[in-house]
């Protein structure tokens, strides 16, 4: 039996030196650290989420636990990771499509069809746990393109 035990955990150990996606030592020992703060140090609200014993949430008006997990999944999920990582590669991309062939000035509806566009391009490149994520700030940074200088009124139209 211990030779059984043995061989399977040599087989475990040399299975991990092949997987790419695991995190590094030093973020296995962030995530724990987070870990313990979160679960120590921190006091339960409703739901999943957790608030600071200090008071107060974070940016955003979330509480600061959330942030925490989101750390962890970055840190700890390989599938989130990968997916975090077409994201950020597919983010700037996206950015530049949306902003091609566009006026000085347009309008929601043209804004809207644009993010269209842009939300089919972003859609094609990307997948995973982290889409819905990205598409809400690509969403937040194409509308403020758009609100920052370029914007124009339905009623100030004109040919």
């Amino acid at each position: 039996w211990e030779e059984m035990f043995r061989a399977y955990v040599q087989n475990q150990a040399q299975n991990l030196k092949h997987a790419e996606l695991l995190p590094t030592s030093k973020n296995f020992f962030l995530a724990c650290g987070s870990l313990q703060r979160l679960f120590l140090y921190s006091k339960r609200t409703s739901g999943n989420t957790f608030s600071s014993g200090g008071g107060g949430g974070g940016a955003g008006g979330r509480p600061r636990g959330d942030s925490t997990i989101e750390k962890l999944k970055t840190y700890l999920d390989p599938e989130y990771k990968f997916s975090q990582s077409r994201c950020l590669q597919a983010l700037p991309i996206a950015r530049e499509l949306y902003q091609q062939d566009l006026p000085q000035y347009y309008t929601a509806a043209e804004h809207e069809q644009q993010l269209k566009k842009v939300y089919q391009s972003f859609h094609r490149n990307v997948r995973g746990p982290a889409t819905e994520q990205y598409l809400g700030r690509l969403k937040e940074e194409c509308t403020r393109i758009w609100r920052n200088g370029r914007q124009i009124g339905e009623d100030n139209q004109s040919g």
